[in-house]
C-alpha cells in the first residue's frame, strides 16, 4: 500500500500520511488545527526504495491509515 506524505508548514518535523493526496476528511478538527497548513511532498515508494527512517515506520503508518484514515509522525529528535 502506498500513502500520501504531507508536511506541516507550521511544524516542519510533523508529517501526515493519508490514503490519497490532500485527503484530510478523516482528520479530527483539533489535529487539523495543530498541523496547520500542509504541503504534499510525495507518494510513498516500495519499502526497499524508501528512506531508512520511513521504511522502519511503514508498518505503523499503514496500520494508522487503514484504521483511522491518517497517521501522524513527529520526526523531531529522531535520526
Amino acid at each position: 500500500m502506498h500513502v500520501a506524505i504531507h508536511q506541516s508548514l507550521s511544524s516542519p518535523s510533523m508529517y501526515l500520511f493519508t490514503r490519497e493526496k490532500n485527503d484530510f476528511a478523516s482528520l479530527p478538527p483539533d489535529l487539523s488545527a495543530e498541523l496547520g497548513e500542509l504541503r504534499f511532498l510525495r507518494m510513498s515508494r516500495d519499502r526497499t526504495e524508501e528512506t531508512e527512517s520511513l521504511a522502519r515506520a511503514m508498518d505503523d503508518i499503514i496500520r494508522g491509515v487503514i484504521s483511522r484514515g491518517y497517521h501522524v509522525i513527529d520526526w523531531s529528535g529522531r535520526e
